[in-house]
C-alpha cells in the first residue's frame, strides 16, 4: 500500500466509497448541572441490543464541499491483479483531508474513510500518521477531529492514536448531529 497526495480524478473514487460503520454502543451525554457560573455533563457509551449498521454522518454534497476545503488530501492505494485480465491496477482504499487552522495552530482532519473491505488492515493509522506529521511540519500544536456520538468505531480509532476528548456540540451538522471533539498535542 501506498499514500500519496490525492489527485482531482480522485475525488470521485472518494465520493463513491461506501461510508457506512458498524457500531454495537453509542455515546450518551447526560446534563447534571447547568446553572449560571456551573455545567456539568457527563459522557458514557451505550451498548446497542446488537450491531447496527449506520449510514455515513454526512450527506455527499457535505463531503463534497470539505474534501474542497481542505489543505491536504491524501489517499491510500493498493495494487489490486485481477487474473482474468492479468492487470495490476490501483485501487483507492482510503482517504485523509487535513484543513490547517493556522489562528489557534491546529490541524482539523475534516474527513476520513476507509473502503469496508480494507478496515482493520491499519490503513487509518497509516493516514493519520502522515496527517500528523505534516502537522508537526507545519510547527502546529494539535491535531483535533470530529466524531459523532453514534460513531463509537471512529471515536475508539482516534482514542487509540492518543487523541483525547476535549468537547462536544449538540447543534452540529446542522442540529442533527452531536459529535465529539477529539484532539492530540504534537508539540
Amino acid at each position: 500500500m501506498k499514500i500519496t497526495s490525492a489527485e482531482k480524478d480522485d475525488i470521485e473514487y472518494i465520493l463513491a466509497l461506501d461510508h457506512h460503520y458498524v457500531a454495537d454502543a453509542v455515546w450518551q451525554i447526560s446534563v447534571v448541572n447547568e446553572q449560571d457560573e456551573e455545567f456539568i455533563s457527563t459522557l458514557r457509551t451505550t451498548s446497542l441490543s446488537s450491531e447496527n449498521r449506520m449510514p455515513a454522518a454526512f450527506r455527499q454534497q457535505a463531503l463534497h464541499q470539505l474534501i474542497y476545503k481542505c489543505d491536504y488530501l491524501w489517499v491510500a492505494r493498493e495494487d489490486n491483479y485481477n487474473a482474468y485480465t492479468r492487470t495490476n491496477t490501483e485501487l483507492l482504499v482510503g482517504y485523509v483531508g487535513l484543513s490547517i487552522q493556522s489562528w489557534n495552530q491546529n490541524g482539523w482532519v475534516a474527513c476520513l474513510g476507509i473502503n469496508p473491505n480494507y478496515r482493520r488492515r491499519k490503513i487509518a493509522s497509516r493516514l493519520i500518521d502522515v496527517a500528523i506529521a505534516q502537522v508537526r511540519t507545519l510547527n502546529l500544536r494539535t491535531i483535533s477531529a470530529e466524531v459523532t456520538t453514534k460513531n463509537v468505531p471512529a471515536t475508539r480509532f482516534f482514542q487509540s492514536r492518543g487523541f483525547r476528548l476535549c468537547g462536544y456540540s449538540d447543534g452540529f451538522h446542522g442540529a442533527e448531529e452531536i459529535v465529539l471533539f477529539l484532539s492530540l498535542r504534537v508539540k
